[in-house]
């Protein structure tokens, strides 16, 4: 982490949170791997099906690096980046363990595969004091909700319940 205000870089590592997943990953490169080789006959298709769940499951061989900065909010695992530019964040929502910077102005079917999911690694207040920094003034948040869904029943992301995530004001944006 720097001690620059308006940055914040940090890595998560998933298989020390759940290491069954690792295994399960691993089990299924094996499993890929000797169906290529066993079905079709050559080692090429072993390499090409383990690496398809490698690059699948890669969060969880590799660690995960968070940065955010002045002009974006950026997840990196190997090659692979996910940045949005904080112009372009329309709506952010505090889950269980970590917080989806969303370009949406409402709930979306695609919110899944838009936007920036940081996850925590134990720096809650750290990711939410940068977050305060660098966000837009347009932007919604919106309250806490678990992976399952809401957590209260005033309608979670809609922000029924939520006066600021209503009123959109960016004074103070994730109280």
């Amino acid at each position: 982490m720097s001690g620059d205000p308006e940055l914040l870089e940090y890595s998560f590592k998933a298989w020390e949170r759940q290491p069954w997943r690792r295994s399960a990953a691993l089990s299924g490169m094996l499993i890929a791997g000797a169906s290529g080789l066993l079905l079709l006959h050559h080692p090429v298709f072993a390499l090409l099906g383990a690496l398809i769940v490698f690059v699948s499951t890669a969060e969880l061989f590799l660690p995960v690096k968070y940065r955010l900065d002045k002009t974006e909010a950026r997840q990196q695992v190997g090659f692979s980046v996910t940045a949005i530019k904080w112009t372009d964040v329309k709506r952010i929502v505090r889950v269980d363990d970590g917080v989806r910077l969303s370009p949406f102005d409402a709930p979306n079917r695609l919110d899944a595969f838009r936007g920036v999911f940081l996850r925590y690694a134990s720096n809650e207040d750290d990711v939410w004091s940068t977050i305060r920094v660098l966000w837009h003034d347009n932007a919604v948040t919106v309250g806490r909700e678990s992976e399952s869904g809401p957590e209260s029943g005033d309608g979670g992301e809609s922000g029924a319940g939520d006066p600021q995530a209503r009123s959109g004001d960016p004074s103070d944006p994730v109280s």
